[in-house]
């Protein structure tokens, strides 16, 4: 069985406070996550995509759901460097 969500069982109104919860326990500072997750969006809109050079913002405009799963990739990346 998978791990279970740290917000089972409570009502919406108090994932707010889970998550600040969470951001609190976390090892990683909260301005050092902010860093890392700004850092990676640059870093999609600096990168090139095929022969052309193609850059996301200028040439490409992919879909927010394309956009989630690039920062979803990378992130996990950048994270296991700290």
């Amino acid at each position: 069985m998978g791990a279970t969500s740290p917000y089972d069982g409570l009502k919406s109104t108090d994932w707010p406070s889970k998550t600040e919860e969470l951001l609190r326990s976390y090892p990683i500072a909260r301005d050092e996550i902010a860093e890392i997750v700004l850092g990676e969006w640059e870093s999609i809109f600096e990168s090139r995509i095929g022969n052309h050079g193609l850059r996301i913002g200028k040439d490409l405009f992919p879909q927010p759901q394309i956009m989630g799963y690039f920062l979803h990739e990378l992130i996990p990346y950048e994270f296991a460097e700290c």
